[in-house]
């Protein structure tokens, strides 16, 4: 059955396709432009049944990519050439370039750690990675960063971007530890953090 959403329940759905799950802010944004946005059938736009967040983060997507995200991607490119030139920052290319394909369209997908999606235990690796994120940090994750939080902040002022604020938000944790981290669809990241949630609550009630 087809139906139709308000210009707020449209930018809070972006918001939650974006992967900001939290209650609070979602109402928040949908509350204040419903002052924006006054009137019972203004800004009103059509969806229909299952496919409804599909087109909601193909739209989030299009919006993000011409407004800056391709920019933001383009950066993310940038760093990684950076780092492949010096040989020896090939991981961190790689997972420049794993970051900065996901930059370009955010919205439906999730970073998630490695681990999260893995029960294998990280021993050695998982040191190393911490190591090698600690080596990027000062040099290129720092202004990453930056850059990142600087344009959440400009996002959230317009009130109607705070689905695109989430996003670099979401962009500015990456860009501190890169290693180790992957790109998977929300559903999945979601799945994922609910099984490793009731392991840990079988394991303290095993106590």
């Amino acid at each position: 059955m087809a139906g139709m959403f308000s210009l707020p329940d449209v930018v809070a759905e972006v918001f939650k396709a974006a992967g900001g799950g939290c209650p609070t802010a979602l109402a928040a944004t949908r509350d204040a432009l419903s002052v924006v946005t006054p009137g019972a059938n203004r800004g009103k736009v059509a969806t229909t049944g299952i496919s409804t967040m599909d087109g909601i983060r193909f739209l989030g997507n299009v919006l993000w990519f011409v407004l800056g995200g391709v920019v933001a991607g383009l950066g993310w490119y940038l760093a990684g050439m950076v780092a492949a030139v010096t040989i020896i920052g090939l991981p961190w290319a790689r997972a420049c370039f794993r970051i900065g394909t996901y930059t370009f369209f955010p919205f439906g997908r999730e970073i998630v750690w490695k681990s999260e999606l893995s029960d294998e235990p990280q021993g050695a690796m998982g040191v190393l990675r911490l190591i090698g994120n600690v080596i990027w940090f000062i040099p290129i994750g720092l202004s990453l960063m930056i850059i990142h939080v600087v344009a959440a902040m400009a996002c959230f002022i317009t009130i109607i971007g705070i689905p695109f604020g989430w996003a670099h938000l979401k962009l500015a944790a990456a860009s501190v530890f890169p290693l180790g981290q992957r790109i998977v669809p929300i559903e999945v990241a979601r799945l994922a953090r609910e099984r490793n949630a009731s392991a840990q609550l079988a394991t303290h009630r095993g106590r």
